[in-house]
């Protein structure tokens, strides 16, 4: 959207975030709105987050502004870690607070450790391969090749084809160049296996800049076909 209206939008999305009762769903709400477009609604957004009473669901909500706290917030966002028995939720705090490893430079090695261990632990192939995949970012590359090699694993274990276009597509700029192509492949493959043509053109535009040069205009001819008239 222009950013006039996505400024405007967002001014909805929070007033709509702070008319909700009750800290767990008002910080999931928070939460949401990490990406907000301007600087003054993303710090009362931060505000609200640190205002939420109950700890986990606090911690929670603070999780998605993790960058923009102190060195002593993210410890006690560290210390709260262990608490969250949502996993899904306790294991994105953990990653979160492991890409801002050189804000607390003695936790770093560990954080990542126990964000990747969150990951591995998690039941669902999808939720596997998308935390091991967002760990991969702020990770020194040399320490890339297994939790990569796992992350793959667990797309290719997904069973809706959508999901794991995606999240294949996700793990492309983080693969040895020698395997980019066979997993450009394989997400393209489970691309095509989508029904809807819009989502179906989505997945596999995003694959177009991962193609060899050569292969690009055939790459944006399947994209568009459908929507010729």
């Amino acid at each position: 959207m222009p950013e006039p209206a996505r400024e405007a939008l967002a001014r909805e999305a929070f007033d709509a975030a702070m008319n909700i009762q009750g800290d767990w769903l008002r910080g999931r709400a928070l939460s949401m709105l990490r990406r907000i477009p301007t600087a003054e609604l993303r710090r009362r957004a931060l505000e609200a987050a640190l205002a939420l009473k109950a700890p986990q669901e606090r911690a929670s909500a603070l999780s998605a502004f993790a960058g923009d706290l102190p060195p002593d917030e993210l410890e006690w966002l560290l210390a709260q870690a262990a608490s969250i028995p949502d996993e899904w939720l306790r294991q994105s705090l953990l990653a979160s607070l492991a890409e801002l490893g050189h804000a607390l430079p003695d936790w770093e090695p560990a954080l990542r450790e126990d964000a990747l261990a969150e990951a591995r632990s998690l039941a669902q192939p999808s939720e596997r391969a998308e935390t091991l995949s967002g760990s991969l970012a702020s990770m020194p590359e040399e320490l890339r090749a297994q939790p990569a090699g796992e992350a793959l694993a667990a797309a290719r274990a997904v069973s809706d084809p959508a999901v794991r276009a995606a999240l294949l597509a996700d793990l492309i700029e983080f693969l040895p160049e020698g395997r980019v192509s066979e997993v450009v492949g394989e997400a393209g493959l489970a691309a095509r296996e989508i029904v809807d043509p819009i989502l179906r053109a989505e997945r596999l535009s995003g694959l177009i800049p991962f193609l060899k040069e050569a292969e690009r205009p055939a790459g944006i001819g399947e994209v568009l076909t459908p929507f010729e008239r």
